[in-house]
């Protein structure tokens, strides 16, 4: 029988007690929160369908919505599905989302979220025996079969060497550990016994602007602080929050290249979360004078800022040496 937490802003609960219980009759057990307080962390197997809609994108529980749609992305175990046409959330508009906004065959699209559940649960439970396999074959540690390596890590990966998993701090990520998705599964990632931070600064940035970022990382790599860093382009919805969400767990902070690219880029506002998340520093760095939106400036609101537009290219070198030597 799978398991779901079904959770909607207060404005669709009519519409999630609708397919929660259609959901039951087909042996699903589902659990739910719209969003009257808050959205408890999902529970160890269970697959999070997230419906949005207009109702929600103006609700003032929008933001718990996405950040609890993202900590099920993060482990491969979010269905979303869309109630009505609009705006998607930023942070999630890249992802597929299940068309139900057809009122009156609704229920019969019902379906493919079931199909879609069950999938997820599939997957899951077989990445959590290939792991399983991988450790009872010592293929778990450094240098065992299991260890993930340079192919698919050092495409994005500057210098340093491809990160080890650290303990996830919410309950979520402590049952679920995060892994590549989709398709074939690849081996599991190394679990590290002493599981050590790396030294890396991890750079949230969008691909539209990599004639400002690129010279800023190999600059700072050049002052002595190795970047991680994925400089190929990514297709929409692609899935790769295995690598991305390991990266960021490793890492000693995450270096946020500030525009109006990268705020509103889904995968910045998914970044930005993960590093809160995890209890990562923010380096923001402003490479434009783009106003920020709230969704990322809740994440900033007390953070040093790096402040480079209009400066001199000495000027620029002098501020980027004093913020990373200030943020070792």
């Amino acid at each position: 029988m799978n398991r779901v937490y079904l959770i909607a802003t207060p404005e669709d609960a009519a519409a999630g007690e609708a397919l929660a219980e259609w959901l039951a009759r087909h042996h699903c057990t589902v659990r739910t929160e719209f969003g009257r307080f808050a959205y408890p962390p999902a529970r160890a197997g269970e697959v999070t369908v997230a419906l949005w809609s207009t109702n929600s994108l103006a609700s003032r529980g929008s933001m718990r919505l996405v950040n609890r749609a993202i900590d099920a992305w993060e482990h491969d175990l979010l269905v979303l599905a869309k109630l009505s046409h609009g705006i998607p959330p930023r942070g999630l508009r890249d992802l597929e989302m299940i068309d139900l906004t057809f009122e009156a065959t609704r229920e019969f699209t019902f379906q493919k979220v079931l199909d879609e559940v069950r999938e997820a649960a599939r997957t899951a439970f077989e990445g959590a025996v290939s792991r399983k396999r991988a450790r009872a074959s010592g293929g778990g540690g450094p240098g065992g079969e299991g260890e993930e390596r340079s192919d698919d890590l050092d495409r994005s990966r500057s210098e340093a060497p491809a990160p080890a998993s650290s303990p996830a701090e919410a309950p979520l990520a402590e049952t679920v550990a995060p892994e590549p998705l989709g398709g074939a599964q690849p081996a599991p990632p190394p679990q590290s016994s002493e599981e050590e931070e790396d030294e890396h600064l991890f750079v949230s940035y969008s691909h539209s602007d990599k004639e400002q970022v690129y010279p800023l990382v190999d600059e700072a790599e050049q002052m002595g602080h190795p970047c991680w860093i994925d400089r190929d382009d990514l297709e929409p919805g692609e899935r790769w929050a295995g690598h991305i969400v390991r990266a960021i767990k490793a890492s000693r902070g995450l270096w946020l290249m500030c525009s109006a690219q990268s705020f509103s880029s889904d995968h910045v506002r998914r970044e930005v979360y993960l590093a809160d998340k995890y209890k990562k520093p923010l380096l923001p760095v402003r490479l434009d004078d783009a106003p920020m939106p709230d969704d990322i400036e809740y994440f900033l609101v007390d953070r040093q800022w790096i402040e480079l537009a209009g400066l001199s290219e000495e000027q620029r070198t002098s501020a980027l040496r004093a913020a990373l030597e200030d943020g070792s």
